[in-house]
This record gives structure tokens, C-alpha cells and sequence, in this order.
């Protein structure tokens, strides 16, 4: 702003000039109530911890109406969740500051995220962290000759033979887990016999057994099959005694 003083009589001062400057120093603001601690489990369908990760990369600038993903799992975009005084929530520029990766084991992984809110005036807002947690929480997974938990498997009795033995062992399942390893050392198995005849309907015993199958993450799996031992084959004779003439 220029002004000039006139005394009325014709005399006019040197110009005298004010300079009014206005400054943008306010750092865009995210909103904390925006800020996310997010579980992701297995049991929910989604991928294993090891294999989570990030379609962001450090360094990365994106706007308020991206999105992205986190262990294939869509991520709304941060559109409310930063605002500036002065520049437009579209025109601000988001750099993915950090991403932090931290794991136990095959059980879990927890993927942190930094964003800094640019407003193109070289004011930086505070980070703005928000957590993904994916953990494992599926047991591991029976077959039996397909027989599902609480089937009944159905074995004919086989007595003459030396190496018959009608119940199923640890060894003779398949067991498999869809994330980590099976603590085979803490498999637990409990035997209980039901029925142990009279035979009625061809039923000679009837055994139960329970088994508890562990996976390192501490998820637990228990597989309950019922054995019926059958009787149904008639008795037959080994040898047959040549015919004898008796005279009266």
C-alpha cells in the first residue's frame, strides 16, 4: 500500500509505502479419531501372516482419495481423516514416510504404516500411524480316509491275524495346517472303549478315540473318531474229515 500527505497547499509528500504479508504456517492436521489398530485373522478367510504385506512403498505421494491394500484386503482412502487451513483436502500431497514390519514367527505380523500431510507451503503435518495385525488363529486340519470329526470308521474283526490291529494310530492321519508347523511332540490321544460285546448285530466292541493336535501358534484341533469292530463273516472249517463206512 502506497500513500502520499498533501498539505492542501500543492505540497505532496514522498511516497510512503506499507507491506502486508500473509503467511500459510499452519501444518495440515490428521484426525486421530481416523487412527486404526486392525486385526486381520485366518479364521476370517484372510492370508497367512507370512505372507501379508503392502501395495505401499516408502517414499510413495498419494491424495486424500487413494486407496490401497494390506495383505490383498482393500483400504479405504484418508479422505477426512487430514485437513488444512488454507489448502484444499484433494490438494494435499500424503508421503508414505515409514512402513514398519515386525513378526513372530509364522504366527502373526504387524505392518505399520507413516503417513506426513504436505500442504505445499513446506508445512508438514505430524506422522499419522495406523496398524495392520494378521494373525494366526486356525487350527490344524484332520483327514481320515474321509471320515470327518465324530465319523465312525468300520473294521471287520480279523483275530487270526498276528499283525491286525483295528485302531487308527497318530501316524496313520493326515494332519496339516494352513500357516505353521504342527507341534507333533504335544499331540495328545485318549482311548476309550464303549461297547465290548455280547456281539449283537454284528457289533463285537466299539472304541472312541479323541485326538488334540496343537500348531506352534497354540491353536488346538481336536479330531474325535468313533471304531466299530464287525463280526460278519461266518465261521468256516479248516479241514474236512475224509467219510467213514461203519459196518452195524
Amino acid at each position: 500500500l502506497t500513500l502520499l500527505a498533501d498539505d492542501g497547499c500543492g505540497n505532496v509528500s514522498e511516497p510512503f509505502v506499507s507491506t502486508y504479508t500473509f503467511i500459510d504456517d499452519t501444518a495440515p492436521v490428521f484426525d486421530l479419531a481416523c487412527q486404526i489398530d486392525v486385526v486381520f485373522t485366518t479364521e476370517d478367510g484372510n492370508v497367512c501372516p507370512a505372507d501379508a504385506t503392502i501395495s505401499l512403498n516408502e517414499g510413495d505421494v498419494i491424495t486424500v482419495n487413494d486407496s490401497w491394500t494390506v495383505g490383498g484386503v482393500p483400504i479405504l482412502p484418508l479422505s477426512g481423516c487430514v485437513d488444512d487451513n488454507c489448502t484444499a483436502d484433494d490438494d494435499l500431497n500424503i508421503t508414505v514416510d515409514d512402513i514398519t514390519v515386525v513378526d513372530d514367527g509364522t504366527c502373526s505380523r504387524t505392518i505399520t504404516v507413516t503417513f506426513l500431510a504436505d500442504d505445499g507451503c513446506d508445512n508438514v503435518s505430524e506422522p499419522f500411524a495406523w496398524n495392520y495385525t494378521f494373525i494366526d488363529d486356525t487350527g490344524p486340519a484332520f483327514r481320515n480316509n474321509g471320515i470327518p470329526d465324530m465319523g465312525t470308521y468300520v473294521v471287520e474283526c480279523d483275530l487270526p491275524s498276528g499283525t491286525w490291529d483295528p485302531l487308527i494310530e497318530t501316524a496313520d492321519l493326515t494332519i496339516t495346517d494352513n500357516c505353521s508347523d504342527i507341534d507333533f511332540a504335544a499331540i495328545t490321544v485318549e482311548l476309550t472303549q464303549l461297547y465290548d460285546g455280547p456281539c449283537v448285530n454284528n457289533l463285537l466292541t466299539r472304541w472312541q478315540q479323541v485326538w488334540v493336535v496343537p500348531d506352534v501358534c497354540g491353536n488346538e484341533t481336536t479330531y474325535t473318531l468313533f471304531t466299530e469292530i464287525i463280526d460278519t463273516t461266518p465261521p468256516a472249517f479248516t479241514s474236512v474229515p475224509a467219510d467213514l463206512a461203519i459196518e452195524c
